[in-house]
């Protein structure tokens, strides 16, 4: 639940300010992420204890992405995300919702974990 609450000292979600974090650093090791590894540490133990899904994910974003990613194109996604199982679910405001422009990532899952019981502020 810490992962989905909002900071005290910000009033924004903690999930917002490490996904920043780990979409800023390069692949080397920058002094802003050794910040986060004791929280992901505990964190990514708490997740071993899910049961995983190998699926395919969708992620919708409400922006165009387009100049950033090709068609088909493979990357590793460095961030903790939530996605869906189900397209029909995209349609709604949370997600693509009646925007024109947006972005549909397809993504082959290989540890996916079902968190929705689990977290605080979506609810």
């Amino acid at each position: 639940m810490l992962y989905t609450m909002v900071s005290f000292s910000n009033d924004q979600p903690l999930y917002e300010v490490l996904n920043s974090t780990l979409r800023s650093v390069k692949p080397e090791i920058s002094d802003q992420l050794k910040l986060w590894f004791l929280y992901l540490k505990l964190f990514i133990d708490a997740l071993t204890h899910l049961p995983s899904y190998r699926e395919i994910v969708y992620r919708s974003v409400t922006n165009d992405l387009s100049d950033y990613y090709e068609l088909s194109e493979k990357f590793v996604w460095w961030s903790f995300s939530s996605c869906t199982k189900s397209l029909t679910t995209l349609q709604s405001t949370k997600f693509l919702g009646n925007t024109e422009i947006g972005t549909l990532f397809i993504i082959e899952c290989f540890s996916g974990k079902e968190i929705h019981q689990n977290i605080f502020c979506f609810r």
